[in-house]
């Protein structure tokens, strides 16, 4: 018999007949053994351990009426499912952790404010549930009316010592209760990771720590590296570095710690990751070189004086003794058009909306001047009711996002590229309009490759951080799996729930999201058209993002 104990060890038990042979560690992998054992202690698989028989739970059973499916599933076994229906009959004494805590105990809390928002849905839920098991004549579970909440926790925990751990900028969430001033302790801190960032934006913060009388820890990870960060340190960094530890050694992130003035750096990895960074960020930059080259025979395009054609190669032509390469375009009624490549500004890739190829012109006719006084006329027709859409924006008052937390720094410096100098102008304007009264309506646009995503990434991470909801919608179902990753990915480290809404989510699971949406425990939404459907009921949405790259470039 194997168990697994860990995800890369387990432990071998040997029989012959009911008696154990031997007990051995062993490598998951490998299926090798590494090492014999005399004992080892194997725990349940679940929290539920039965302190009664269960003959004895079935005899107390048998005290109330229509119970007889459930008495027989109990003793053949299957009771798992049966213990939040018939809780206090399998524990008649009820403890919870709290229970085996000592007054010599320490308790640390993070993020109560989550912890209290989580207790009160809880409530909330259960609450519901229990009404509807009631008009439908169900049995209620004992286990839905056994939950305490926020308050009564409080209450279990006042004699013992608190310590809240709160990220800096969050604030100290329940600072006004007689438990948090009587026995609790608050610690601010944040996160600092130089691991994908420069080292002169390591050197400036060790800088201005110093200069703010703080003490700074540098970890640099293998021996080695020691002696270079000892050298910058000591030509970069103008004051006495008395306060400045540098040593072997690192942590999977730094942190500071507002209370005892000390900055822990460490920087195990970072040489290597300076030079990966320069090279992505080059490879990051050349995405924005468009290459005619790229066209594709049969893509359909534009001229500024003839209207839409379509792409049907490159002929090499001699005229007057001059030989030269020419795009040649094919028209309706097999009319040809060609265009010099070195005269190219006169035409532009066709992007269309729908599947649907456009309708080519046809050369010798006005139908394309047609076609385009057409458009302007729909286009004054549009602008007339966009200026009346404005004009009431511009009375409109929206929310005002606070300014950069140090989570949003973070975040940031954790991106794996170089930005370019488009990409931090969208990002600040961006940031400019949120924390604006005016309610944001920004364009941004960009082809593949220019780095949009990470534009609405640190929006959001700006609206999630003043407990805002974001709903971002994609107009395929492809593209929002694929920035549904994107996001799961980006934002791995830190705790912002992340949802998806698509044809392909099952209803059972829809269902569930819907509820957590409600209730503001999912604080990003991605999805298609599924996101504007009336089920779907925001607590409290702060920015929509709407990705409208392909309905627009269907063709390209």
């Amino acid at each position: 018999m194997d168990i697994a104990t860990t995800e890369k060890q387990g432990v071998r038990l040997e029989f012959w007949g009911d008696e154990i042979t031997s007990i051995r560690n062993f490598d998951i992998a490998s299926q090798k053994s590494t090492e014999k054992i005399d004992k080892v202690k194997i725990y349940p698989a679940h929290e539920f351990v039965l302190v009664d028989g269960l003959e004895k739970i079935v005899e107390k059973l048998n005290k109330f009426t229509n119970t007889e499916e459930d008495i027989e599933e109990i003793r053949e076994g299957n009771y798992i499912s049966k213990i939040d229906r018939y809780f206090d009959i399998f524990y008649e004494k009820q403890e919870t952790f709290l229970d085996y805590l000592k007054n010599d105990y320490l308790i640390f809390i993070d993020e109560i404010g989550k912890i209290k928002a989580r207790s009160e849905n809880i409530k909330k839920d259960n609450e519901n549930l229990i009404k509807t098991l009631v008009e439908k004549n169900r049995i209620v579970p004992q286990a839905l009316e056994n939950t305490g909440d926020y308050l009564s926790f409080l209450e279990e925990i006042k004699n013992l010592q608190t310590i809240y751990l709160e990220k800096q900028d969050i604030g100290f969430v329940d600072k006004q209760s007689m438990h948090a001033k009587r026995n609790g302790y608050s610690f601010s801190y944040r996160e600092v990771n130089f691991f994908r960032s420069s080292m002169d934006l390591c050197l400036e913060e060790i800088q201005e720590a110093t200069n703010e009388g703080k003490t700074v820890v540098i970890l640099c990870g293998k021996f080695d590296n020691v002696k270079k960060v000892k050298e910058l340190v000591n030509k970069k960094i103008k004051k006495a570095l008395s306060n400045i530890e540098i040593t072997e050694g690192a942590l999977s992130a730094g942190f500071e710690s507002y209370d005892f003035k000390l900055l822990v750096i460490s920087l195990e990895d970072i040489f290597e990751n300076n030079k990966r960074n320069r090279i992505i960020g080059k490879e990051f930059k050349q995405a924005e070189n468009i290459i005619f080259q790229d066209l594709k025979i049969g893509d359909y395009i534009v001229h500024k004086t003839s209207g839409i054609g379509q792409f049907v190669g490159i002929d090499t032509v001699e005229i007057e003794g001059e030989t030269k390469d020419y795009i040649k375009i094919k028209y309706r009624d097999e009319g040809l058009l060609y265009i010099p490549t070195s005269n190219l500004d006169s035409i532009r890739k066709y992007i269309g909306v729908g599947d649907n190829p456009p309708n080519l012109n046809k050369l010798g006719t006005k139908e394309w001047a047609k076609a385009k006084e057409k458009a302007k006329s729909n286009l004054r027709e549009i602008a007339k009711d966009l200026i009346m859409l404005y004009a009431k924006r511009e009375k409109a008052k929206g929310y005002m996002f606070s300014k950069d937390t140090e989570w949003q720094k973070q975040f940031e410096q954790e991106f794996p590229f170089i930005e370019t100098e488009d990409q931090l102008r969208s990002i600040e304007e961006m940031k400019k309009d949120m924390e604006s009264e005016k309610p944001m309506d920004r364009l941004l646009c960009g082809d593949v490759g220019y780095g949009k995503t990470e534009v609405a990434l640190r929006g959001a991470f700006k609206a999630v951080m003043d407990q805002k909801q974001v709903a971002y919608l994609a107009p395929t179902t492809i593209l929002s799996n694929q920035q549904y990753k994107t996001f799961t990915e980006r934002l791995k480290n830190y705790p912002i729930r992340i949802a998806l809404l698509n044809r392909f989510i099952s209803p059972s699971v829809e269902k569930r999201i819907l509820k957590q949406i409600k209730l503001g425990e999912i604080d990003i939404v991605i999805g298609t058209h599924k996101i504007l459907n009336e089920k779907v009921e925001f607590k409290d949405l702060g920015l929509l993002i709407i990705d409208e790259e392909h309905r627009f470039r269907s063709k390209t």
